[in-house]
């Protein structure tokens, strides 16, 4: 019992506890402070990360064919992965001289303890690889390695080693930015040595390749030997014998006759140049360029492909990325050489992510409309107070869970937006019931307790239900289950912090700025009588009385109910209606159902496959005509061929 004799529940302790303290205005300025920060430190990403486990095994046997790899070695370690717990799926690929193992683990296992289970499993066996396999190698394969940032220097100028040799330089610089990890040269020719032995000379000197291939091994070395102590201080001694030029080359020693030396140039001939590659990559620009090209022209080209670490934010990486590139662009690069970031990961995620808390702005402003019209503009504006809160917390909640800020997690809030309001209008509907309703024999604070209180329990139930619906999406396997999960995360969240908030706020709101409200109805209702009916009360009932009192108006009533509601579910294959055909048009009145709408993205990706065994040049050709077609288009702004 409290100091106005009432017997409370939840909601009235909440309200009995906040409404007058002045504590209640620090804790909603906390949970503002809160939700302000963690918008500004929570990672933003187009889609949720989700963790995928995966490795490639790559093994090399030397002169053995295809079927031999297949039989002696994809089949026996195929075995051996798929033993291992939590492994989904393995693919085998088998070649000359070498075969693939992809191991796929279950959707989110821990990435690091599988991996190791890997390793193990590996080492364990590796006593029965077949004889003449060499050491297996293992490279991982997750979400992060998807770049999130692609940078294309093109050159119509510089040939493709003097590009590769520029981009490196770029990439080196680059990856110096904080959290980014991988990086990667697509692209350009490599510089290469090629040594060209002349079998005659060769024949004379007595030497053979096999001494040549571990003399040149040998000779091309950097390793620490040691160090001196001078002056009292240690000073690192390293051998630096790195093969760096075709003079370098030609000056080892592979061996001796007569008593005289035999260098590698006696009996070859040594050019350093580019390698030969079975790649190429070419940048052309289309009718919307800003780059002052005309459309259709081409260059050679090489792209640098950036991926970030995990648990970091897209988009400041990027931005950091931006600005890097800006100064190496005034500083270290070229002239001659034309910049262009032909993919941003980051950008995309904040557009996504802005889009969507403009929406989220957008429907607190309709909300907030309609309670204006419905509640009146005090009591609308302490629903309204409420809102921005409840959505710090849980914002804040889910930065502090690991949670990323995403369209599926502003997805959730938005599902949940109309619900945040529930509670609130349910306490401040009927604090304006008692305030409004006639004479009570409790003073104005105990009114406030007494509504609150009152629909205290029903309104905890009805959350309760609403979260219940919500739960089952947090067991959903596969790939959607990581996907949708902040969807079964944040909207109980939000539905837990809406109701506790409308237990604090709104009471503590209707104490503070309706007692002159209600004061003011007192001095015009001496008598107690309760509050006049207005317009939409008066429409309300002219609409349902008639039904309360006619049967036959109350059937007609359900069954035009029924009916919309039989519409309403038949929405779902009406969209499959389609005059044109399912890739045509909608039919008149017809909806699409999405759970997410489509994606507005400034790039796509065309992937062209010829037959197996196709020459570099002729794949080119092709390429070169799908081309010619992009170029043509006035939206495109340029494209490149890989």
């Amino acid at each position: 019992m409290d100091e106005h004799g009432l017997s409370l529940n939840l909601a009235g302790k909440l309200a009995r506890a906040f409404y007058r303290s002045k504590i209640t205005v620090l804790v909603m300025v906390v949970i503002a402070l809160f939700g302000i920060l963690a918008v500004l430190v929570t990672p933003r990403l187009y889609n949720p990360e989700i963790v995928v486990p995966a490795a490639e095994i790559f093994v090399m046997r030397p002169g053995s064919s295809s079927g031999e790899i297949h039989d002696l070695v994809i089949r026996p370690l195929e075995s051996l992965m798929a033993s291992l717990p939590g492994v989904r799926h393995t693919y085998g690929y088998a070649a000359n001289d070498m075969g693939i193992v992809t191991v796929e683990f279950q959707v989110g296992s821990n990435e690091e303890k599988s991996l190791l289970e890997l390793y193990n499993q590996l080492s364990r066996n590796i006593d029965r690889m077949a004889p003449g396999t060499l050491q297996p190698l293992v490279k991982s394969i997750g979400i992060n390695n998807v770049p999130i940032m692609t940078v294309t220097l093109g050159s119509a100028s510089m040939s493709p080693l003097q590009l590769r040799s520029v981009a490196v330089r770029v990439m080196d610089q680059l990856q110096n930015v904080p959290d980014v990890s991988n990086a990667e040269v697509i692209g350009g020719t490599p510089l290469q040595a090629t040594i060209w032995l002349d079998p005659a000379r060769l024949a004379a000197s007595g030497v053979g390749l096999q001494e040549i291939r571990r003399t040149l091994q040998a000779s091309n070395l950097v390793l620490p030997a040691g160090h001196l102590v001078r002056g009292n201080r240690e000073i690192p001694v390293r051998v630096n014998a790195a093969l760096g030029s075709d003079r370098a080359l030609g000056n080892v020693i592979i061996g001796s006759h007569g008593g005289r030396p035999i260098f590698l140039r006696d009996v070859a001939r040594i050019e350093m140049g580019p390698a030969e590659t079975h790649t190429a990559v070419t940048s052309t620009f289309g009718p919307a360029s800003r780059q002052g090209f005309p459309a259709g022209s081409s260059m050679s080209s090489v792209t640098i492909s950036l991926a970030k670490r995990p648990g970091t934010n897209a988009v400041e990486v990027t931005r950091a990325l931006q600005e890097k590139l800006h100064r190496l662009e005034l500083r270290a690069i070229p002239q001659g050489i034309h910049v262009s970031i032909t993919r941003n990961y980051g950008a995309r995620a904040n557009s996504a992510v802005s889009t969507l808390f403009e929406h989220l702005g957008i429907a607190i402003a309709i909300v907030a409309v309609i309670l204006l019209l419905f509640l009146g503009w005090r009591e609308a504006g302490i629903v309204i107070l409420s809102v921005p809160l409840t959505l710090a917390v849980v914002l804040g909640l889910g930065w502090i869970l690991g949670q990323t800020i995403n369209r599926i997690t502003l997805f959730a809030l938005i599902l949940s937006l109309g619900l945040l309001v529930d509670g609130g209008i349910v306490v401040i509907e009927n604090i304006h019931r008692h305030l409004a309703g006639g004479h009570s024999p409790l003073p104005f604070a105990g009114r406030i307790l007494l509504a609150t209180n009152e629909v205290g329990n029903p309104t905890n139930i009805a959350t309760l239900a609403v979260i219940l619906a919500f739960v089952p999406m947090a067991f959903v396997t596969g790939m959607m289950g990581p996907f949708m999960l902040p969807i079964p995360i944040f909207v109980p969240i939000a539905m837990i912090a809406s109701v506790l908030l409308a237990y604090m706020v709104v009471p503590w709101g209707a104490y503070h700025f309706l007692a002159r409200k209600a004061a003011r109805h007192e001095e015009m209702h001496p008598g107690g009588e309760g509050m006049a009916r207005g317009p939409l009360q008066r429409a309300y009932l002219r609409v349902f009385q008639p039904l309360l009192q006619s049967g036959k108006r109350r059937n007609l009533f359900f069954l035009f109910v029924i009916l919309l509601l039989l519409l309403s579910l038949l929405m779902p294959l009406w969209q499959f209606v389609r005059p044109e055909g399912m890739n045509g048009p909608l039919s008149p009145f017809g909806v699409n159902l999405k759970m997410l709408p489509a994606g507005n993205v400034s790039d796509f990706l065309i992937q062209i496959d010829t037959p197996a065994g196709t020459a570099l040049e002729e794949t080119g050709r092709v390429a070169q005509s799908v081309g010619d077609i992009l170029s043509g288009n006035r939206y495109v702004r340029n494209f490149q061929t890989y």
